[in-house]
């Protein structure tokens, strides 16, 4: 069962700051109105899409065991290969991160594109509060990049992000200091 599809479509904003559906709900609600309860809403969707890719995980790891391959023992490969069998699930760890730093059309759309797609991996190019949602709905690993070491630090430390890291193996984190055309 597909979800509906396409994303509402981002008509919500206007050229003056009187019409804008956001700055409005910003003034009068401090943002607690209608941005909180759309990205609520994305994020039961990312827990359904999250749960789906487990499922997709347990299968691709039970599939490796029937034609022998078994779970790789090589750090960060992938699948939560090394994942003690009662620890919690990452999308269960909690998170302060109420939804990206992005419109929440935006949010709802690329996690309706993730649930459509089921990808098993992905490249995520900058790294931020999408980091702890995200990954949760591929099916084995992602890479994710950010070439600005103090913020890829922070993101890193988030205790969500940091258990697909850590725990799960399955977050690939690539902090590289990015140097100009000259070098510095």
């Amino acid at each position: 069962s597909k979800l509906a599809w396409p994303a509402p479509t981002c008509l919500n904003y206007s050229t003056t700051v009187d019409d804008d559906l956001y700055w409005a709900d910003h003034i009068r609600n401090g943002g607690k109105g209608i941005v909180t309860t759309r990205n609520e809403a994305t994020l039961r969707l990312v827990s359904w899409a999250a749960a789906r890719a487990r499922e997709r995980r347990q299968r691709q790891r039970q599939q490796r065991s029937i034609v022998g391959i078994g779970n790789s023992s090589v750090s960060g490969s992938g699948s939560g290969s090394s994942r003690s069998s009662s620890s919690i699930p990452c999308e269960e760890v909690p998170t302060s991160n109420t939804g990206p730093m992005m419109f929440p059309e935006e949010f709802e759309f690329i996690t309706k594109l993730m649930a459509n797609l089921q990808p098993k991996t992905y490249l995520e190019w900058g790294c931020g509060t999408s980091t702890s949602f995200y990954p949760l709905m591929a099916s084995d690993t992602v890479v994710a990049i950010d070439g600005y070491p103090p913020w890829c630090k922070q993101v890193g430390e988030e205790p969500r992000v940091k258990c697909m890291i850590e725990e799960e193996r399955r977050l690939r984190f690539h902090c590289p200091r990015l140097l100009a055309a000259d070098g510095v």
